[in-house]
């Protein structure tokens, strides 16, 4: 729904979605949103069923200023002036492939992987090279196809495209059901770089969103 201001419609919808109040306007990365989220939605809705909580999806940096959200989860360092954060979990990338490409390569030794066809995101560049460097191996300027959604290069290496580091966050299903096979060391975000949530801060005392906190404590850094 637009309007020629944005506002009202986003104020309509949330009428819509509880017209007794209690809507959580909720910005999320789409992969986050639906990978690890939607899991656990299902969750939080029982708990408070009063809460209607409203997904809007973000691939860019959110603006509390401009768009109507109460919160928004980021994946990054917490500096984002204005704000308070609160710490979901640590990003663990891990190297993995489609089974069918673990029988066709060789991935026994860290350096195997660089024959076969590497995968990169876009906002991560240099991810490749980072994880080669912690497993003692040369490799500079690491070519490959660049895709700008995980969701996306997680589909291409299930259709046996390629391999990527995908966030541990994002394939677990896939590795429990052997939809992808893990090929190496998992590789840790470094400094705070991390999921967190992230509100104004005139917005912490708002009653939908100190519950949604609140349930992600609970959730105690189960990622995935």
């Amino acid at each position: 729904m637009r309007t020629k201001y944005g506002r009202p419609a986003t104020a309509t919808l949330g009428l819509r979605a509880a017209p007794d109040g209690g809507t959580l306007n909720l910005a999320v990365p789409p992969t986050f949103g639906g990978l690890w989220l939607a899991a656990r939605l299902a969750d939080f809705t029982t708990k408070n069923p009063e809460v209607t909580v409203n997904l809007f999806t973000r691939t860019s940096a959110f603006d509390f200023i401009t768009e109507i959200f109460d919160a928004a989860v980021n994946f990054g360092i917490p500096d984002w002036p204005g704000t308070e954060t609160q710490l979901i979990a640590r990003e663990q990338t891990l190297p993995v492939c489609a089974p069918s490409l673990f029988k066709r390569y060789d991935f026994t030794e860290p350096a195997g992987l660089l024959k076969a066809p590497l995968l990169h995101l876009v906002s991560r560049p240099n991810a490749w090279e980072r994880w080669f460097n912690t497993q003692g191996v040369d490799a500079t300027n690491v070519h490959g196809m660049l895709c700008d959604q995980y969701f996306i290069i997680s589909q291409i290496v299930i259709a046996e495209s390629g391999i990527d580091l995908l966030p541990e966050i994002m394939v677990h299903h896939a590795l429990e059901t052997d939809s992808l096979v893990q090929i190496g060391d998992a590789f840790e975000t470094q400094d705070d770089e991390a999921y967190y949530p992230v509100w104004p801060c005139h917005r912490s005392h708002y009653d939908p969103l100190a519950r949604f906190r609140t349930w992600l404590e609970e959730q105690d850094g189960s990622i995935p």
